[in-house]
């Protein structure tokens, strides 16, 4: 005889009972472990929101001192063209004032050695 020809014997109800008790341990220990390992990882993802958060905030402030220094790359390089027009300007004017006197000069005083302290 086996315990198949009486399935319903009090030995077979216990034997069935032991083996979902020690079922319901076991899926409870997975569910605790389970239950854990979710906490961590939720723990872990606001963490790292956090430091993204953090991140953003640092990033903004580096992407803020970027701009103001190209701000003032730009500001300097205006500054300096405008100062290099004026001293091409300026040259040219000299220049130009300079070769008209030489020119002038001679004509308007008339004298024979084109200067006009010697007459």
């Amino acid at each position: 005889m086996s315990d198949h020809d009486f399935p319903n014997t009090s030995f077979d109800i216990h034997r069935r009972l032991g083996a979902l008790e020690e079922h319901d341990r076991e899926a409870t220990a997975h569910f605790s472990e389970n239950a854990r390992a979710i906490r961590d990882i939720e723990s872990r993802i606001a963490s790292a929101g956090k430091r993204m958060d953090k991140l953003e905030v640092e990033l903004d402030a580096h992407r803020d001192k970027y701009e103001k220094t190209v701000d003032r790359l730009d500001d300097a390089f205006e500054t300096r063209r405008a100062v290099f027009r004026k001293v091409i300007s300026g040259v040219f004017t000299h220049l130009a004032v300079g070769f008209s006197t030489l020119l002038v000069i001679p004509a308007v005083s008339g004298s024979k050695t084109g200067n006009p302290l010697k007459g």
